[in-house]
């Protein structure tokens, strides 16, 4: 878990994040790239089956950061 949770912190700390407007709704939504988003979707599901572990107590605080 320890491992998981330092290559995520090294992972995201350069993806950048862009905001553009819906539809000219004057709305702003985060926007990703598609190799992002897919990265985004696998460590959605790591941290998710982290939050499961029996060792959680000993993550919680950085699990629940993610």
């Amino acid at each position: 878990m320890e491992k998981t949770l330092n290559k995520l912190q090294e992972t995201w700390v350069d993806v950048i994040f862009e905001f553009r407007e819906h539809k000219g709704t004057g709305v702003h939504m985060i926007s990703l790239d598609g190799d992002s988003f897919d990265l985004l979707e696998n460590d959605q599901v790591s941290v998710t089956a982290m939050t499961s572990s029996r060792y959680l107590a000993t993550f919680e605080e950085k699990i629940f950061y993610w």
